[in-house]
């Protein structure tokens, strides 16, 4: 069992998605819900769950679309961006059939 980062993954899927003319892009993002509480060590935290919709393109015309929901618990700073990286990470996995260990 091995933890792959988003950063793995897209490192690991990019060249594929280069050479076949693929590209993935965000074109809507709904933040549903953000609670907010606090820590074990009394720090405030938010959770955020987010839904995703993403354009799988091809350079020759093709398009699908894809979407994702994720969330995360982090500061409030940092909260919405760690499930925007779930998303993606969880996206790009399906998508690329990627086998991380963690499933």
């Amino acid at each position: 069992m091995f933890f792959a980062s988003a950063e793995k993954i897209m490192e690991d899927l990019a060249p594929h998605l280069k050479d076949h003319g693929l590209f993935i892009m965000p074109i809507e993002k709904t933040l549903v819900d953000n609670v907010r509480f606090s820590g074990h060590n009394g720090k405030e935290k938010y959770m955020p769950i987010i839904t995703s919709k993403w354009l799988f393109g091809h350079k020759d015309g093709g398009e699908m679309v894809g979407a994702s929901i994720s969330q995360s618990i982090d500061s409030a700073d940092k909260a919405i961006a760690a499930a925007e990286t779930n998303g993606l990470k969880q996206l790009l996995r399906q998508v690329g059939l990627v086998v991380t260990g963690d499933d």
